[in-house]
C-alpha cells in the first residue's frame, strides 16, 4: 500500500473521529440546556384568587367577584428579559373547575425556556382570556374590544426574582396575600365586555327576523 493511501485513510479516520466527538458535544450540550433551564411555580391560591369585573360599555364596572369555575378562561404565562418582549410560554393552564379565582396550574416547576436556575434578569406577567380563543391571545384583546362577552385581562409584571432549579419547586411568582413585592405578582382582575341585556337581545332579533322579511318580499 502506498504512503499516499496510508495518508488518504488516516485523514478519513480522523475525520470521522473529530465528527463523532462534535456530535456528542452538541447532545451533551443540549441536554445541558434543557437540565439548566430555570423554573417558576404557577399555581396560585384562594389568597390570590383572579377576579372578574363586568363593563357596562360606558367606562364604569359593576362589582369584582372570584372568577366562577363556569367560566371558559385560560391563562398563559408571559416571560422575557425585559417588560417590554414578553413573550407567550406554553402551555397554557384553564381556570379551575373546583375553586373560584384559581388556575388549575400543576403543582409541579414550569421552566422558562433558554434560563438558568438562580437567574434573576427574568420579567414575568400573566393574562387570562376566553378559553375558545386559545393560544391567539392577541385576537382575543382585539375582540374584548370589538365582541360582547369576551374575557380578557393581565398581571402587573413581577421581575428582579431568582428562579429556582429544573427539579422544582420553582420560584413562586405569587404573592402570599395581596402585597407590594415587585418580585411576584398579586391578585389582579379579568374584565368582560359588555353583555347585552335580554331586551336588547329581543330587539336585536327583531330587527334581524324584519330585514328578512322585508328582503324576501323585494
Amino acid at each position: 500500500m502506498s504512503s499516499r493511501s496510508v495518508a488518504c485513510i488516516k485523514r478519513g479516520k480522523l475525520q470521522t473521529h473529530m465528527q463523532k466527538t462534535f456530535t456528542t458535544i452538541l447532545l451533551l450540550g443540549s441536554a445541558v440546556a434543557v437540565f439548566a433551564q430555570g423554573t417558576i411555580n404557577f399555581q396560585n391560591s384562594f389568597l390570590t384568587a383572579i377576579s372578574l369585573r363586568i363593563s357596562n360599555g360606558d367606562g364604569l364596572y359593576g362589582p369584582s367577584f372570584p372568577v366562577p369555575t363556569t367560566a371558559l378562561v385560560v391563562y398563559g404565562v408571559f416571560y422575557g428579559t425585559s417588560a417590554g418582549s414578553l413573550t407567550l410560554a406554553s402551555p397554557l393552564f384553564p381556570n379551575s373547575t373546583g375553586a373560584a379565582g384559581v388556575i388549575a396550574a400543576p403543582t409541579t416547576a414550569f421552566a422558562i425556556p433558554g434560563s438558568n436556575p438562580g437567574d434573576s434578569r427574568w420579567f414575568v406577567q400573566v393574562r387570562g382570556w376566553s378559553a375558545p380563543y386559545g393560544t391567539d391571545w392577541q385576537y382575543a384583546q382585539i375582540a374584548f374590544n370589538d365582541d360582547l362577552g369576551v374575557i380578557w385581562g393581565e398581571s402587573a409584571i413581577a421581575s428582579g426574582f431568582a428562579l429556582g432549579p429544573t427539579a422544582g419547586p420553582g420560584y413562586a411568582i405569587w404573592q402570599a396575600a395581596n402585597g407590594t413585592s415587585t418580585a411576584k405578582i398579586a391578585a389582579f382582575s379579568l374584565t368582560e365586555s359588555p353583555i347585552p341585556e335580554p331586551s336588547t337581545l329581543a330587539l336585536t332579533g327583531l330587527s334581524v327576523a324584519a330585514a328578512l322579511i322585508f328582503r324576501r318580499r323585494k
